[in-house]
């Protein structure tokens, strides 16, 4: 009983620390989500502007060498809007193949881990001698379930010790 309230108070005096780490950790989180926030924001801002101020920049600039037509103005909004498409998915695409792969490896590593118990449990004081001669030949022969008279009971309705 000694032992079990020094566990307990040793983990009340594990908790102000672990809420600091967890803390700690949070913080980072929060200022890392804030940072890519504003990033995204002036993606937002950079590719939703850049289609408008490529097209004023090639009409002043076809406006200063006299070669300022119908056709070329529409060719050229055509040409910056198919650009602004490309401006605005092509990095989107990046993300989200790097997340893709970041996401493959994690789960092609998780399923290449081995079982947690690969044995056998088997409760061997309780068996007799001709059953544990049986689990023996069964091991050997590399059954994948031995089960020898199994029982199982409800819990009593009025019983509330958990």
């Amino acid at each position: 009983e000694v032992l079990n309230g020094i566990k307990v108070i040793k983990l009340f005096s594990l908790e102000k620390i672990q809420h600091a780490r967890l803390q700690n950790a949070r913080d980072k989180e929060v200022n890392n989500i804030f940072k890519l926030s504003i990033n995204m924001t002036m993606f937002g801002v950079v590719a939703n502007c850049s289609g408008p101020l490529m097209t004023m920049i090639a009409f002043i600039s076809m406006m200063a060498m006299n070669s300022f037509d119908i056709g070329s103005a529409f060719t050229t909004m055509f040409m910056f809007q198919a650009l602004t498409y490309t401006i605005i998915t092509l990095p989107m695409m990046l993300t989200f193949s790097s997340d893709a792969v970041i996401s493959s490896s994690r789960i092609t590593t998780f399923l290449q881990l081995s079982e947690k118990d690969p044995g056998i449990q088997v409760k061997i004081h309780e068996l007799n001698n001709h059953e544990q001669q049986q689990l023996q030949e069964n091991v050997e022969n590399k059954s994948i379930l031995v089960t020898g008279n199994p029982t199982f009971v409800w819990s009593l309705a009025d019983d509330k010790i958990i």
